[in-house]
């Protein structure tokens, strides 16, 4: 699958991210902005009346003066002091006197707002927020010097707002910075990437022409190695006739069949190898179809029948009947016979070959097990390699050639299945695996 450049997923998660934390942002000032400012006015309504309380016991009116003006103008409190005896103003904030004188004679004479929120009870006061804003009303620690103080709601609604206006601006401003400096990024990265993308396919295709060119030579070289000696039987045997080495029809008879059983031998070696090096370079495909697994199994078991037989070999088989897959027919097929052709050869004498089709968890299991020795274990990792012989001299003498097991090995590798050889005690046992439908 071809991989895709990274540019638009870069700028995709990038504008999620922006948008998400403005996102968040916004919520959480819409739910939490307000209260924190209502918190910190509290607070600072505390902190000045502490200041106030404390000069008042000093009767220090150049303090409350200097405490109005500080909270007046950094926290946008209307303060007003009052002597509860006299009535008088003793300090407050100049622009709204009248305000605070008329929300003091509401509060005297009980004409404040009933639908106010007690936010905090004390001895000496309390705070409360009502339609329009938040109040201090309460007495200093000498109970004749009362304090009020107000602030408008408007004002903490407007803040969370602008506040909400300008992270959204920020927010508009990073997500186009932000993107362009993507696209900058990603523009660089990408042409790395497609330049990569070249490189690896490249690579690719020197790998493949490389494995192309070793197939061929190791190919030649093999088709060289296992030819000569039958070609040098076959000359041999031929330039004896031509010399007139037989005299009698018997000999020329002789000579004339070990020629053409040489010439047979050649045959199935170019055949076999012809197979192995399409399937191995990818050139001879999977021709998958439904088939009986079950009639297949049987017919190339009563196709060895006589083979064994001529060898004093007992064959026996045990095929569950109806076993449907979906492979290629004739490659599955190559790959039974090469198996039992292995058996028939490596059989102890007057021996057993059992073959056996079994069905487990979903999948058929072809077994052919023959008596005889087992194979060494230094030599189980090399047996599917081609033209490697475990005993050579054995297999020239039934004319193996050491490519067998190598095409059961590709055939099981390109159907992806698995295969493998297992040693007994008194024999062995080759096997593999498909998936019934």
């Amino acid at each position: 699958m071809k991989k895709q450049p990274p540019k638009y997923r870069f700028i995709a998660v990038f504008a999620l991210a922006i948008l998400l934390i403005v996102l968040v942002t916004l919520v959480l000032n819409s739910l939490g902005l307000k209260s924190y400012y209502e918190q910190q006015k509290i607070r600072s309504m505390q902190e000045a009346y502490r200041k106030i309380d404390a000069a008042a016991a000093e009767a220090d009116y150049s303090v409350m003066e200097n405490v109005l003006g500080d909270y007046s103008e950094s926290d946008n409190l209307s303060i007003a002091v009052y002597d509860s005896y006299t009535t008088m103003v003793l300090v407050s904030s100049e622009r709204d006197n009248e305000f605070l004188l008329q929300r003091l004679r509401d509060r005297l004479f009980a004409n404040g707002d009933t639908d106010a929120d007690v936010l905090i009870e004390e001895k000496n006061y309390s705070i409360t927020r009502g339609k329009t804003g938040i109040e201090f009303f309460g007495y200093c620690s000498d109970n004749r010097v009362m304090v009020l103080m107000s602030t408008p709601l408007e004002s903490m609604q407007n803040a969370a707002e602008q506040s909400n206006h300008f992270l959204i601006l920020v927010g508009i401003v990073a997500l186009v910075l932000g993107i362009s400096a993507v696209v900058i990024l990603t523009g660089k990265i990408s042409r790395v990437y497609a330049l990569e993308l070249e490189n690896e396919k490249l690579q690719h295709d020197l790998e493949e022409k490389e494995k192309q060119n070793r197939i061929q030579k190791e190919f030649v070289a093999n088709v060289s190695h296992e030819l000569k000696t039958p070609i040098t039987v076959i000359r041999g045997y031929a330039e004896g006739l031509a010399e007139g080495m037989c005299q009698d029809e018997e000999s020329r008879n002789y000579y004339a069949g070990v020629i053409v059983d040489e010439t047979e031998r050649m045959t199935q070696i170019v055949q076999q190898l012809l197979m192995l090096s399409k399937i191995e370079s990818g050139q001879d495909e999977l021709e998958k179809e439904k088939f009986c697994l079950s009639d297949m199994v049987r017919d190339v078991a009563q196709s060895m029948i006589i083979l064994a037989e001529k060898k004093g070999v007992t064959l026996e088989t045990d095929i569950r009947d109806g076993v449907m897959v979906n492979a290629d027919g004739l490659k599955i097929e190559s790959v039974i016979a090469n198996y039992l052709s292995n058996a028939i050869h490596h059989v102890s004498d007057n021996g057993r070959i059992d073959v056996n089709l079994t069905v487990d968890d979903g999948k058929a299991r072809v077994s052919v097990v023959n008596t005889g020795n087992p194979i060494p274990e230094a030599e189980l990792e090399h047996i599917r390699d081609k033209f490697y012989k475990v005993d050579k001299a054995h297999s020239r003498t039934y004319g193996g050639s050491g490519i067998g097991l190598s095409i059961v090995k590709a055939v099981m590798d390109a159907h992806g299945m698995p295969y493998g050889v297992i040693n007994h005690k008194d024999g062995v046992e080759f096997w593999f695996e498909l998936e019934i439908i």
